[in-house]
């Protein structure tokens, strides 16, 4: 059990490391440059554009506040191990201590919640709110000079003088 959970929380790493291996000796200046090809390893890579009205963009959803609304939190979370969720219930998840033991039905749904309002909504998205004068003066100082000469435009900008 305790390999398995060691393993999980250290996979994410092991990907990092293939992906150094992999362009250790490369030129990669831009997120577009990262593609993997499909191997037995790994199973792509997925590139998000940059441009906020595209649909296949990278978004941050506001999570707390959604699910503030429309659920109840789950008291004593930590002693729960094993979860179940199902379609025919919206809002219901039944939760065991250990496997030996019966689930117990938690409704976490409020009852003021219209349900098919609930599976047509998304969350407030987040917009990031960029870098800092002081973090722009410091790129473009300290790491332009190593990025290639192309890619430095956008990478380093000249910070706004005031």
């Amino acid at each position: 059990m305790i390999f398995r959970i060691y393993f999980r929380r250290r996979l994410c790493d092991a990907c990092f490391g293939m992906l150094k291996k992999k362009f250790r000796k490369s030129d990669v200046n831009a997120v577009k440059l990262v593609k993997t090809d499909n191997s037995a390893k790994c199973n792509g890579s997925e590139v998000y554009n940059e441009n906020d009205d595209d649909e296949n963009s990278l978004k941050w959803y506001r999570w707390d506040n959604f699910f503030t609304k429309y659920f109840k939190p789950l008291r004593g979370i930590g002693k729960f191990h094993h979860f179940r969720f199902t379609s025919d219930e919206v809002g219901v998840v039944f939760a065991r201590e250990t496997l030996d033991q019966p689930e117990k039905r938690l409704a976490l749904l409020k009852e003021s919640t219209n349900v098919p309002e609930l599976l047509k909504t998304l969350p407030e998205v987040i917009q990031p709110a960029g870098l800092t004068e002081e973090r722009m003066r410091y790129l473009y100082n300290e790491v332009r000079p190593f990025v290639q000469y192309n890619f430095r435009d956008e990478f380093c900008p000249r910070a706004s003088e005031e």
